[in-house]
């Protein structure tokens, strides 16, 4: 990956730390292996449903978060960060 970190994308927060611990779980984990549906965060990070969906809107919130419908079951979502 070349340029600027992905990190570096969290426009509005003073830094990284300030997301919410199961935020910055989800974030390293989109990092490694993207895109991923929910059940897949929650596979690789063990995090519960409702904690990764909580993580997700921080993510959004902080403007790094894509999400689009899964091709192959468009009744769930892919999410990846926006590099």
């Amino acid at each position: 990956m070349g340029g600027v970190s992905s990190m570096s994308k969290i426009s509005h927060l003073e830094s990284f730390a300030e997301l919410p611990p199961s935020a910055q779980l989800v974030y390293r984990a989109l990092e490694t292996d993207s895109p991923l549906s929910l059940q897949s965060i929650c596979e690789q990070t063990g995090l519960v449903e409702s904690t990764a969906r909580y993580a997700l809107g921080h993510l959004s919130a902080a403007e790094v978060l894509v999400s689009r419908p899964d091709p192959v079951d468009a009744r769930q979502r892919l999410y990846e960060i926006d590099s």
